[in-house]
């Protein structure tokens, strides 16, 4: 399209707008076709941008004959620069295939928003905890059997273990577990001083039930989901806890204790034989055998029962026991310029 120039120059940039002539030129071939018409045999008929009818007309026209566009038009339109695009017809192609794609991606099965309490621990993350550094634990052991444990009463040491004893209120602690013959102890021990803060004895004739199974929450908790396993030791015969000891948060005479592991079974260089001393389903298993056999030697000892099913914590809030959890408050680690 060109305007006609004759009556600017006779009157003058200032007259007014008089008209515009209009002239088609022979050579718009490639506008006047359809992008659908175009030949598939080179690369799917590519199409040149308006710049390139400026710049090569001379080859547009060489093709008419042929009804396509040469290949040597779009080898010497690549290497002048010239932008090259791909036909319409290629538009539905290039939608289809990304609906394809977005399709593939929505397929992909969606993790629940669960909140795991057992991530793999990275070494930085383990080595703040206290009981990763070696020999720890295992002098702590001898410490507590040497201090603790009567053979004429308690019987032989069957095992040892350092699990997460969790509390009435939800509230994880780290604990030194020695079972005997007779009896389980549960300690409390100073992973920084070295030195043991309290313990408890249980006889294994008094329990009369061991429950093994995934910890849960009510259904109406807003707590997050654990998704671990754990384990809990009842000597109540049956009844409930008085209304007292269960809203008292000081309170230590609870019929029950429950276990779960240790988070230092998820460390990233943790072998067969250090992985036992902090599972619960090891502890699990040598527990069931030594209450069956003290209850066996024992003939006025109640029958324990053992139950395989969910293990239900009573916490709906939790907002306390949240904020402890989720920082370890329980455990002996070091925190920045601090140690507890």
């Amino acid at each position: 399209m060109e305007l006609s120039d004759d009556n600017l120059l006779e009157e003058g940039p200032g007259a007014d707008f008089q008209g515009a002539t209009l002239q088609i030129h022979q050579d718009s071939y490639l506008c006047s076709r359809s992008p659908s018409s175009l030949d598939d045999s080179d690369s799917v008929a590519k199409l040149i941008s308006p710049d390139a009818s400026r710049v090569l007309p001379d080859e547009i026209k060489s093709t008419e004959g042929d009804g396509n566009i040469g290949k040597s038009y779009l080898k010497s339109a690549a290497s002048s620069g010239v932008d090259v695009v791909s036909p319409i017809t290629s538009i539905p192609k290039r939608i289809s295939e990304k609906l394809k794609r977005t399709r593939s991606k929505s397929d992909t099965p969606v993790k629940s928003n669960i909140i795991c309490q057992n991530p793999i621990l990275e070494e930085d993350e383990a080595r703040d905890f206290f009981t990763y550094r070696d020999g720890l634990v295992e002098n702590a052991v001898k410490e507590c059997i040497s201090d603790l444990v009567t053979p004429e009463k308690d019987g032989e040491v069957l095992g040892s273990w350092l699990l997460t004893e969790i509390s009435l209120w939800d509230n994880e602690k780290e604990r030194l577990i020695l079972l005997t013959t007779q009896v389980l102890i549960t300690v409390k021990y100073d992973f920084i001083a070295l030195k043991q803060l309290e313990f408890r004895k249980v006889s294994l004739d008094l329990v009369d039930t061991v429950i093994i199974g995934d910890l849960i929450y009510p259904s109406g908790s807003l707590v997050p989901s654990r998704n671990i396993r754990g384990l809990r030791v009842m000597w109540n015969n049956g009844q409930p806890i008085t209304f007292r000891k269960k809203w008292n948060p000081f309170s230590n005479d609870i019929p029950w204790t429950t276990y779960t592991s240790h988070p230092l079974l998820w460390r990233k260089d943790s072998t067969s034989a250090i992985s036992e001393m902090y599972n619960i389903d090891d502890f699990a298993q040598n527990i069931v055998l030594a209450v069956e056999k003290a209850q066996t030697t024992n003939k006025t000892a109640p029958c324990c029962n053992i139950e395989h099913k969910p293990i239900v914590l009573e916490n709906y809030i939790g907002i306390g026991s949240l904020i402890h959890n989720r920082n370890a408050l329980g455990f002996f680690k070091v925190r920045g310029k601090f140690s507890f």
